[in-house]
């Protein structure tokens, strides 16, 4: 993988060994979720954000 440039000075070039880890890496489901969706009705994706956050913890039908 090539390094790619996240700025006129600097690199980022991933870590082989933590992608491989990441991969292999398992853990129970995901139960909680606190999020503050939009208090202010001022933020533009956050309910898109928070409905699509929801899909990774169960139960995941809980109501609001």
């Amino acid at each position: 993988m090539a390094a790619r440039s996240i700025s006129p000075r600097r690199s980022l070039c991933p870590s082989v060994q933590l992608l491989q880890l990441a991969r292999k890496w398992s853990r129970p489901p995901l139960q909680n979720l606190l999020a503050v969706q939009d208090p202010t009705q001022d933020l533009t994706f956050t309910n898109l954000e928070v409905t699509a956050l929801r899909t990774y913890f169960q139960p995941f039908d809980r109501p609001q």
